[in-house]
């Protein structure tokens, strides 16, 4: 069987946006097959987990109190592994980790890491496998969260998770919370081939002037990850009237590929080139339908910025969302809009490239988020 892994990634990758304080609202707790791995909320112990020098922490916590902590110099390793036999998701599984570090200190680095397995309890082949592992500095005392996903392989058995902080010569603490590993609702978005872009369509569509304006991307990469990225070409927009480029891609998954939830994350990476005819105003958006396969009636949208700070590095991006009660699929859609240049568009022939992205269920147990007006389950 054959061995698809995945190197780190390039030092230059930005650490992902700061866990919004907003969250803190939400009573979390794990519904059944949200989550793979058990104890990911560390409340009472580090149960189930193999912790290379981590302890318990009874006071930290990203959502309540309860943590990991690591302490020291060195490096710090937390695993678990998990059956996912039973899981085979159609988009593959996602990972993800959450992160603190003390006040004023510098750690060496993180990483998150995907492996899977061809036996059960991570036994047999490495059939494949994915990291994060960026070398930027997060902001001090701020929660960060890093995140991989890899396509699901024939014959896999089980998975392993593993958060790592690596602590240079300072003597310092780093927090970890919620390492989670779920099911992918989205397809085709490590982007190991170009295959997998056959999962996304194009608007404009590739028979019209625009031509094709998806490509898979090896190129950009550094040599440290040589697999690919989706990269997104800016086309013109003369049927709208503005001089700004436009393009998005999409893709339609019904509720049902993963286990019910009513919220769901996303994680996704983007990176805008620099150079003269640059990408500006990205974002995304969740059309929910109340059929299969997004046919029936809209039922609204959730619509989100996912413009990097800079260029010519990955920015990682995370949101939350609640599910509508009747949904029975989402439109995912990442979008350059149309603006005049002059107002912030983009120009045709600016390049973006995306990768990595995951839609999975989140671990909230509350579904209304204000929208009805009826205040009386809070």
């Amino acid at each position: 069987m054959n061995s698809e892994t995945r190197p780190p990634r390039p030092a230059e990758r930005a650490l992902q946006t700061p866990v919004l304080p907003v969250l803190l609202t939400i009573l979390l707790s794990t519904p059944a097959g949200a989550y793979l791995v058990q104890n990911s909320e560390f409340t009472n112990d580090l149960a189930g987990w193999s912790a290379g020098g981590w302890v318990h922490d009874p006071v930290v916590g990203l959502f309540f109190a309860g943590s990991a902590e690591a302490t020291g110099t060195g490096t710090f390793t937390i695993s678990q592994c998990a059956s996912v036999a039973a899981s085979d998701p159609a988009g593959g599984l996602g990972a993800a980790a959450t992160f603190r570090t003390d006040y004023d200190a510098v750690p060496a680095g993180y990483t998150v890491r995907l492996e899977l397995f061809s036996a059960a309890n991570c036994a047999g082949t490495l059939v494949a496998s994915s990291e994060e592992a960026p070398d930027s500095l997060p902001i001090d005392d701020e929660w960060f969260t890093l995140f991989t996903v890899v396509a699901m392989q024939p014959g896999v058995v089980s998975a392993r998770l593993t958060a790592e902080a690596r602590h240079g010569s300072e003597n310092l603490s780093t927090f970890l919370d919620v390492p989670n590993l779920r099911d992918n609702l989205a397809l085709g978005t490590d982007f190991t081939s170009a295959g997998q872009l056959d999962s996304w369509s194009q608007n404009p569509p590739d028979t019209g002037p625009a031509g094709d304006l998806i490509a898979h991307d090896t190129t950009t990469i550094t040599p440290s990850n040589p697999l690919g990225a989706m990269e997104i070409t800016v086309g013109p927009v003369p049927a709208r009237g503005v001089d700004g480029g436009y393009v998005d891609v999409r893709q339609c998954r019904n509720l049902s590929e993963v286990p019910l939830s009513p919220t769901l994350f996303s994680y996704l990476h983007v990176l805008t080139p620099s150079g003269a005819s640059q990408v500006r105003n990205a974002e995304t958006a969740f059309i929910w339908f109340d059929e299969a396969n997004c046919l029936g009636t809209g039922l609204g949208q959730a619509q989100f910025s996912v413009q990097p700070l800079l260029f010519d590095v990955w920015w990682g991006f995370v949101h939350f969302m609640a599910v509508p009660v009747d949904a029975a699929s989402v439109q995912l859609v990442f979008i350059v809009n149309p603006k005049p240049i002059a107002s912030g568009g983009s120009e045709p022939g600016a390049k973006v490239l995306i990768d990595d992205w995951i839609l999975a269920p989140s671990d909230a147990i509350f579904r209304d988020g204000f929208e009805s007006g009826n205040l009386t389950a809070w």
